[in-house]
């Protein structure tokens, strides 16, 4: 399969895929090997770009950042880093 979607293709050009399908310019089979990806997924983002194209992205921004500490094992953590061995 390889990279994620997003990483292949920009927003854009997957609208623009889109619009060209709903147009009935492109085949559904040539746009699946062209994305790289089933149908299932193909008419979820049809879905969500039909519902609202001008807010249609492929990549949303997190909420919070991943695999982020606790502030109070950072700051443990670099306690223990700062002490020194008798």
């Amino acid at each position: 399969m390889g990279q994620q979607l997003h990483k292949r293709f920009s927003t854009e050009m997957v609208q623009s895929y889109l619009e060209r399908y709903l147009d009935k310019t492109l085949e559904l089979s040539y746009l699946l090997d062209i994305l790289g990806i089933k149908r299932r997924r193909f008419f979820q983002l049809l879905n969500r770009y039909q519902t609202d194209p001008k807010h249609f992205f492929l990549v949303f921004p997190r909420e919070k950042p991943p695999r982020t500490l606790a502030p109070e094992i950072e700051i443990n953590i670099f306690n223990e880093l700062l002490w020194k061995k008798p």
